[in-house]
C-alpha cells in the first residue's frame, strides 16, 4: 500500500506534532533557498510557496509559518487570493464556468470552421 506524503504528515502528526512543525518550517526555508528568495520574511513569498506546493486549504500549516516568520496570516491569506487571481488571469482563466454541454458545443463550432476553411 502507498502513502502520500499528506498521509504520511498526518500519521506523524498524531504521533509527535512538533515533527510535522519542524518538517513545514524547513521545507519552506529549502524552497526559499533554491527558489533564491530574496527573504522568508514576506507574506508574498510564503504565498508563493503555499501555492506551489498545493497547501492552500491547510490554514494550520500557514498558522505555523506566518507565525514562524513574524508575518501576519492575513496578511499571507490576502497575498494569496492575490496570487491565485493573477494565475488565473496570466492562464487564460475566467471567473465565468462553463457546463460540459457548452464545451462540447463551443469545441464542435470550432473544428467545424477548421475543417471548412
Amino acid at each position: 500500500m502507498k502513502i502520500t506524503k499528506r498521509q504520511l504528515r498526518r500519521i506523524i502528526s498524531e504521533i509527535h506534532p512538533r515533527a510535522v512543525v519542524d518538517d513545514v518550517i524547513f521545507d519552506y526555508e529549502k524552497w526559499v533557498r533554491t527558489t533564491g528568495q530574496v527573504t522568508p520574511h514576506a507574506s508574498s513569498v510564503m504565498a508563493s510557496y503555499i501555492l506551489e506546493q498545493g497547501i492552500e486549504d491547510e490554514h494550520e500549516i500557514h498558522q505555523i509559518l506566518a507565525d514562524q516568520f513574524r508575518l501576519s496570516h492575513e496578511d499571507v491569506m490576502r497575498e494569496l487570493a492575490f496570487q491565485q487571481q493573477e494565475r488565473r488571469v496570466s492562464m487564460g482563466e475566467s471567473q465565468k464556468r462553463i457546463s460540459h454541454g457548452q464545451l462540447k458545443g463551443r469545441l464542435r463550432t470550432i473544428v467545424r470552421d477548421l475543417l471548412e476553411s
